[in-house]
Parts: structure tokens; sequence; C-alpha cells
């Protein structure tokens, strides 16, 4: 196994965690530890059989695939996934997704040491994320 344990779809280690989230203190963001999207990548050749459940809710209804992921200022993909249907928003997409079961069983510790925001301290990381 060339790749092991060290990269996508992983937890961040503590030393991991604490490395970004000091690069996205110093940006701005205290607390913050990645930016999650949903993209939607155009599916040419999809077959009629699927056009229904593909069938995009932008761009014209388009026949689309979504790519979930997570990444840190470096770029860093930690967690991606690919190829659910278009005709799903980005809600659904994070209401399905396995992270979200991982912060929620606690697999994926979201812990950390308290930061300030707007005069309320607090102790869980977040993501920054668009249009959700």
């Amino acid at each position: 196994e060339k790749f092991g344990d060290e990269y996508s779809n992983r937890c961040p280690k503590e030393k991991e965690k604490e490395r970004v989230m000091k690069i996205m203190e110093s940006r701005g963001f205290p607390g913050a530890f990645a930016s999650w999207d949903c993209k939607h990548f155009n599916w040419k050749n999809c077959s009629i059989r699927l056009t229904g459940q593909h069938k995009g809710h932008a761009d014209g209804g388009k026949k689309t695939l979504i790519m979930e992921a997570i990444t840190d200022p470096d770029t860093y993909l930690w967690y991606i996934h690919f190829g659910e249907p278009g005709s799903l928003n980005n809600i659904n997409i994070l209401g399905k997704s396995s992270i979200i079961g991982s912060i929620m069983d606690g697999s994926f510790n979201a812990k950390v040491w308290e930061y300030n925001i707007n005069g309320r301290m607090r102790d869980w990381l977040y993501f920054l994320a668009d249009g959700i």
C-alpha cells in the first residue's frame, strides 16, 4: 500500500490540526480548520437511464456528478468524495457525508483549544463553507 493512512480521507493528527489552525488564525479565521465545498462536474456521457437522478439543479439542468472536498490552506485534501448525483444540493450532500458521521460519532475529533470569536469562547473547530 503506497499511500497508507498519510493521505486523504482521514482525520488530522493533533499536530497537523494545530499547524493548520495556526495558519487559519494568522489569516483572520481563529478556530477554522479548512474549506469545505461541493463542486458539480458536467457528465457529458451520462447514460439515459441515469439522466433523471443526475440532472443538476443549476446550469440549465445539465447532467452532473458532485465532488465533496475538505482542503486546508496548503491545498491538502483531507477528505474527498466524488460521484453523488447532480440532483442533490449541497445540504443533501452534507446530510449524506461520512465526515459528518465521523464528527458525530467522535472518530473525527473536532475539539480544539479555546479561541475567541466576537467575545465568545469556543472550543470546537469549524470549516469555511460557501453557499451552504
